[in-house]
């Protein structure tokens, strides 16, 4: 049986409840003459089996039994190679008895239990293992048995212990030999009885060397694969399946070693088996490849015939052998038209058709260059052939323009792009012409379809006259407008698509391309004015940076002022960055200067090859440079003090972008140059408070992880409180009062025939000194013992809180205690001065309010800053004037975890509410937005309502309470809505509110059961059910995994363990976490030094547990043999025998008490075990969170670094790719211009 096993002391206990646990025994083997093998993680490729079905090639009977692999995807694969495979993937599938005549697939989790049934269906005589390599790897992150997966090894280990099948094959990686893990692993293995006998590194590529260039098939062939084999259409899986494949040859030479354990009489010599391996796998000669919908199938060729057999999968493999319809569908051959018969072939083409062939009598001769010619294809003829035929009358008017809609009526003026349109006749305005209060009008916006242009009615007549249509359609987009104008208030709307049959611009150019066709239609309109009124004009060369837009001639009048305006007005349009200025050449321009006043005083540059001046606009670039990284680097230094002290992410990244302009890069970096980040965070702030920029409020990382071990700690000293002595105290004279009202004297001892109040520890008065007591006969005699739990509750006179005075600081405190009269008269306590006042009472409520029911946000923000006042106002608003009084416990929670303020989306506080107007109050819960939850003082939930909680959303909850009179308000949990209402009514309400279903059953939960393991698939009805039967009422509170429940129940269950079906479940209870009352009532702490030396005397060993004399003598002596007994003489003195006997009770009772004493001394030093481990894990928890810290800062740092980089390279590019054009357009330029000359057709 393989379990958990427990020793203590002399008692071994077998714990089959918990964890996998399996019988195993006595199995008769096979009588046959073939080694069966299992493979665990066998993946889609299997190299195990397939290097078994190589040495029954070598006549070596090994065959595979099962494989198990916990990828359900690997099963299609598994079933290409074996079709009668058969998968298994729960315990109820495993057959009852089987000889393995077809393998089995157990598609499992090796961590799981339920599949260790296979091993009683027939022990296998190998087991190959192929486990998980990352944690071995050196391209993994060799984590060892530190991951789960390296700790895998272990389990096998452990499982193999108790089958205990003769030989075990493993692969891995060659970085396990190397791993600082691997000599405890071995020692894992050599205890469960197993011993190294062959270790071998192999190298794939010494038998099967091949150029690798990672394809599907060739890699399966140098992984030797020897069966048809399906290749995922998922090239990732597809590589990860062949990738973590383990090859068939090194698989084979280490199953031909390990025959030789098993059957020496049929062992294969290794190499022999590795040559027939490599002999037999498929390769590129003797296998096909066939397209499936599933992937790809490799299979051996004398295979096609059994494959195509298959009607469905031959008719598979057809279909998609057809490949797709060619682009010229049509090819027609023509004569002269001279011959004497016009002669027409006509041939269609198809995938089975082959190419039509014309035989000739001779090869035609073919004239090569001799040597590479640099040319540049001459495109004019083309040119030429359209005007002639424009020359024609009946034929269209041609024109030729710039992509800006210019006319080009001389070749020299070519530029490098040029559209040719046909149809000329009816471009009515070629090159639109805007003032600058059109263009204003308009705006260009982004869609999902394209782009759309949206002009105000004013200029809605110019733009659909104007519009650019054969502009964008010559880039391949189509301007569409949207139907005509219904009214004067309505703006014009183009539609801007996208023709993906001719795109020549793409959609990222189209806003730049906008812009500087606005740009120059505001010019030309310039120009027709300046036509118009007949002032002077002048050409110039217009310019976009190094980029030649157009040559226009301009009225002299304008300024660059007009100039900036006018492309700042087509950025605006267009959507584009509008900054910009205009310069000459390398020559800035006087900003109010005109330009007859810049040629005349000779600041403009000169074209040299046109003679224009040349005006450029030259547009503002952002990023880049020195001045960049810094800004760059002082955002992310800012972002990551501002994450460290807690700031969200969302408000960090918003304060950073907000910051840093502000305040500048480089006093940012100045303030973060500190060492210190408290000194970092307050020079910061100093620097944002200055610039009217406050930062966010957060706490530090490093604050909140102190916090938290200050609350552990703090915890741990409330749990391991020191215990109250009553040997410091002394009780408070006048206090305790006999029957005739009169003060009792203050005992610091108990002597015969004492009167009056003495104050003990609970240790010293357990029921029989209390008995001893009451026979002393002292006439009025209390003994005071402190605590909440009496010795002897049948002999207690009651509970009260004690005035004591302590020793040595002589303060005064109150002490929870109860007390004994074991006088005969009895004595109370008194106190002189006290009166008795009668009040309404009241409750303890919480008060909980969500963000996301606060609107708008600003309400939200208020309430954060002042939760008790925001929630007064909303019940004052709501007609309750005095909601709650005297609050406390303020908290803020964010995703349900504690967190400041602002980032909180919840907050609750608890305050008392007077009993008188507890109804009006949580009538009014949720209705507010606060929820109202009343509660005992222990912050318990108060019985006596019940709540119908409702699907839907909370405004429909809200509707059905208006149908409710007995409603007590609205509960929210999370996401959930319910309805409060008093537990009587609550059957018959929930049934007016959920007909049709179901009411639960009304329990008074008393207790908590942890009830397990079920099976797997069984739902919480289903164990609502079970309970049922078992005549157990239950409520099911959650699961605790898969199997295991947490059940709620007012009374103990019938039996500690019970049958579900066949399974036999364990029903324990949960111990209550509940803080026992603090035996100091009041007066304030104990002082430290009477603390310290309680400590000390408690640490101090009990000489009684290593030398009592009683016991060791008890241990060592052997029973006496016993003698015939003989009659007492009648002369012996009875009283004497029965003081004999008293003595011997009272050693019996001292013993007993010793080991009492022992039990809770071992359960002490358990509690202190538990209090270490728990600190440790605290401690490793913040240590944890600093290494994240760390990791995230190196990160970003890293990324902005990249960042840098990657500009700093773009910006070179740029650069580079600039100057190359431009050397390229100078060239190409003088070339044109000598070939447009010498061209005779021109």
């Amino acid at each position: 049986m393989w379990t958990q096993v427990h020793v203590r002391e002399a008692v071994v206990i077998l714990d089959a409840t918990q964890g996998p646990a399996f019988l195993t025994g006595d199995v008769q083997y096979r009588q046959d003459e073939v080694l069966h093998m299992a493979e665990i993680f066998s993946g889609g490729f299997a190299g195990w089996t397939q290097a078994g079905w190589v040495l029954q090639e070598a006549r070596c009977p090994v065959r595979t039994d099962w494989l198990l692999d916990i990828e359900e995807a690997v099963q299609a694969s598994l079933e290409t190679l074996m079709p009668q495979l058969e998968t298994v993937r729960t315990a109820p599938e495993l057959p009852d008895g089987t000889d393995f005549a077809t393998p089995i697939f157990l598609s499992a989790n090796v961590e799981h239990t339920w599949w260790h049934g296979i091993w009683s269906l027939g022990p296998p005589d190998i087991v190959t293992l192929s486990p998980p390599c990352q944690p071995w790897s050196a391209a993994g992150q060799q984590g060892g048995l530190s991951t789960a997966d390296g700790r895998l090894l272990l389990l096998l280990a452990d499982i193999m212990s108790a089958i205990q099948t003769p030989v075990v094959c493993l692969e891995e990686v060659a970085g396990f030999l190397s791993h600082q893990d691997y000599a405890q692993v071995m020692r894992a293995w050599e205890s469960a009885g197993y011993h190294c006998i062959y270790n071998q590194s192999l190298q794939l590529a010494e038998v099967a060397s091949t150029l690798r260039f990672f394809a599907g098939p060739e890699i399966a062939s140098c992984h030797g694969a020897q069966r048809r084999l399906l290749m995922d259409k998922d090239d990732e899986r597809n590589m990860l399946t062949l990738g973590n494949a383990l090859a068939v040859p090194q698989a084979v030479l280490t199953l031909a070693h390990a025959v030789k354990g098993v059957f020496p009489t049929r062992a294969v010599c290794p190499v022999a088996a590795v040559d027939c391996c490599i002999a037999h796998r498929m390769t590129s000669v003797n296998s096909v490849l066939l397209k499936v919908r599933a992937g790809w199938l490799l299979l051996r060729r004398d295979e096609m015939g059994a494959v195509l057999a298959d009607e469905s999968l031959r008719n598979e493999i057809q279909g998609l052998l057809r490949s797709r319809r060619m682009i010229f569908h049509k090819l027609a051959l023509h004569g002269p038209a001279d011959a004497d018969a016009a002669a027409e072939l006509a041939v269609r083409f198809s995938c089975h058709i082959p190419v039509p062939q014309v035989e000739v009598e001779a090869a035609p001769a073919v004239a090569l260059c001799a040597a590479p010619v640099v040319s540049q294809p001459d495109l004019y003829h083309q040119l030429k052939f359209a005007f002639d035929l424009s020359r024609n009358p009946d034929s269209p008017a041609v024109a030729c323009l710039t992509c800006y809609g210019d006319r080009l009526h001389d070749v020299s003026h070519f530029p490098l792009l040029v559209i040719v349109a046909a149809a000329a006749q009816d471009l009515f305005f070629p090159a639109p012409s805007f003032a600058q209060e059109d263009v204003e009008n308009c705006s260009l916006v982004q869609t999902e379809e394209g782009f759309e242009l949206v002009v105000s009615p004013t200029s809605a007549e110019e733009w659909f006259l104007q519009a650019p249509y054969h502009l964008f359609e010559s880039f391949g987009w189509s301007l569409a407008c949207q139907g005509p104008v219904a009214d004067e208030s309505t703006p014009l709307c183009f539609q801007l698509c996208l023709d993906h049959s001719q795109t020549c611009l793409p959609a990222s150019a189209v806003p730049g391309y906008l812009r500087e066709l606005l740009f120059l239609a505001q010019l030309r309109y310039h120009a027709k004015a300046a036509d118009a009124s007949a002032q002077a004009k002048a050409t110039f060369v217009l310019q976009v940076g190094t980029r030649t837009i157009a040559q226009l001639a301009l009225p002299e009048h304008l300024r660059p002022r007009d100039l900036e305006g006018a492309w700042t007005s087509a950025s605006h349009a267009a959507g584009c960055w509008p900054g910009a200025r205009i310069f000459s050449g390398p020559r800035p321009l006087e900003y109010d200067a005109t330009l007859a006043t810049l040629r005349a005083a000779a600041s403009l540059h000169v074209q040299r090859a046109s003679g224009f001046a040349v005006l450029c606009i030259a547009t503002e670039t952002r990023g880049g440079g020195v001045k960049d990284e810094n800004v760059q680097l002082a955002k992310s230094k800012v972002a990551a003090l501002l994450l460290d002290r807690g700031v969200p992410l969302s408000d960090a990244s918003q304060a950073t972008e907000s910051l840093v302009p502000a305040v500048g890069a480089t006093t940012c970096l100045h303030a973060l140059a500190a060492q210190d980040p408290t000194k970092q965070w307050h020079q910061l702030s100093r620097s944002a408070a200055a610039v009217g920029r406050p930062l966010p409020e957060g706490d530090s990382r490093a604050e909140r992880a102190a916090q938290r071990l200050q609350k552990a700690v703090r915890k741990k000293k409330l749990a391991q409180a020191a215990s109250v002595n009553a040997a410091d105290f002394q009780l408070d004279p006048d206090t305790w009062h006999g029957i005739d009202d009169n003060p009792v004297p203050i005992l610091t001892e108990i002597r015969p025939a004492c009167n009056g109040a003495i104050l003990m520890d609970p240790q010293q008065a357990n029921p029989q000194d209390i008995a001893l007591l009451r026979n002393m006969g002292s006439d009025a005699l209390c003994i005071v013992l402190p605590g909440h739990t009496c010795p002897d509750p049948d002999t207690c006179s009651g509970a009260v809180s004690v005035p004591v005075i302590h020793k040595e600081s002589g303060q005064r405190h109150l002490l929870a205690a109860c007390y004994h009269n074991v006088g005969e008269t009895e004595v109370r306590p008194h106190f002189a001065h006290g009166t008795k006042v009668v009040f309404d009472g009241t409750v303890c409520c919480s008060f909980t309010m969500h963000a996301d029911e606060a609107q708008p946000a600003r309400v939200w923000q208020d309430a954060i800053k002042a939760p008790v006042r925001t929630v007064v106002d909303l019940f004052r608003g709501r007609g309750v004037q005095q909601a709650l009084s005297n609050p406390w416990g303020r908290s803020f929670r964010a995703g349900g975890k504690a967190c400041q303020p602002q980032a909180a989306d919840s907050f609750q506080f608890f305050a008392k509410v007077f009993r008188s107007d507890l109804r009006a109050v949580l009538q009014q819960s949720g209705f507010n937005g606060v929820y109202v939850v009343p509660r005992g003082w222990d912050r318990q939930l108060l019985p006596g309502w019940s709540v119908v909680w409702m699907p839907g959303a909370k405004a429909d909850v809200e509707k059905q309470a208006l149908l409710v009179p007995e409603q007590h308000g609205l509960v929210r949990s999370r996401s959930k809505f319910g309805l409060r209402v008093p537990t009587d009514a609550f059957a018959r309400i929930f049934e007016q509110l959920r007909p049709g279903t179901k009411a639960p059953e009304a329990l008074e939960v008393r207790g908590l059961y942890k009830t397990g393991p079920f099976p797997h698939a069984v739902s919480a009805e289903d164990v609502q059910d079970w309970a049922r039967q078992l005549a157990w009422p239950v409520r099911v509170v959650k699961a605790l995994g898969p199997q295991f429940w947490l059940l709620g129940a007012p009374t103990d269950p019938p039996a500690a363990t019970a049958l579900f079906n066949a399974q036999p479940v364990l029903i324990k209870q949960v111990q209550n976490r509940d803080a026992a009352p603090p035996v100091l009532q009041a007066g304030g702490p104990v002082p430290a030094q009477t603390r310290r030396a309680t400590a000390q005397t408690d640490a101090e060993v009990d000489p009684w547990l290593h030398s009592d004399p009683w016991s060791s003598y008890r241990a060592g002596s052997s029973a006496a043999v016993s003698k015939p007994s003989l009659q007492p003489a009648r002369t012996a003195d009875q009283q004497l025998a029965a003081r004999v006997h008293q003595q011997e009770t009272k050693l019996a009772q001292l013993e007993q008490s010793i080991q009492t004493l022992r039990d809770e001394q071992i359960v002490c030093k358990q509690a202190q075990a538990a209090d270490a481990a728990e600190v440790r894990q605290e401690f490793q928890v913040v240590r944890q969170e600093f290494q994240g810290l760390g990791q995230g800062l190196q990160q970003q740092f890293q990324a902005g670094l990249d960042s840098l980089q990657s500009a700093q390279q773009q910006q070179s590019n740029q650069v580079a790719a600039g100057m190359a054009e431009l050397k390229a357009l100078l060239v190409a330029s003088q070339e044109n211009k000598k070939q447009r000359c010498n061209d005779p057709e021109l």
